[in-house]
């Protein structure tokens, strides 16, 4: 019998560990941080860093890096011409008063999972960009999948 390769799986963790939270409603990243500060950066480090996917042991990268198509992040490979699949980040970069962009875990290719001002949510790509639509702007995602890291 065949093992799943430990990344996919770790990947698969990811987007069951998110949408655990998803299901829950949890409110721990809305407390946690101060009004209108960074969460949806923290919840997933978080999940990651759990799960030995964070490439940093302190501190946080912020949404707008994460959604920076031109930074490199260890581990985590930039997404081109593929669809993101469960487990992937989906991101993007925009400067907004107290943010750097947005981010979440991805639950499958049109679906994401993100930490909101009350509690962690789901959503679908497509009604993130028609929001943005609504308010004037245009969204540019940027999809990275983890590869793990070089020893």
């Amino acid at each position: 019998m065949l093992q799943d390769d430990p990344i996919v799986e770790k990947r698969r963790a990811l987007a069951r560990a998110a949408l655990e939270d998803a299901k829950d409603k949890s409110t721990d990243w809305a407390y946690g941080v101060p009004a209108k500060g960074w969460k949806c950066n923290i919840f997933c480090g978080d999940k990651m860093r759990a799960l030995g996917m964070y490439p940093k042991e302190e501190g946080y990268i912020s949404a707008g890096t994460w959604g920076d198509e031109n930074t490199e992040i260890a581990g985590w490979q930039i997404l081109k011409n593929e669809p993101p699949q469960a487990g992937d980040i989906g991101a993007y970069s925009r400067s907004s008063g107290t943010t750097t962009g947005h981010m979440g875990i991805m639950n499958s290719s049109t679906k994401i999972i993100y930490a909101g001002s009350d509690y962690v949510k789901t959503a679908t790509i497509q009604g993130f960009n028609q929001e943005a639509a609504n308010r004037g702007y245009t969204i540019t995602w940027v999809y990275r999948r983890f590869v793990g890291f070089n020893k």
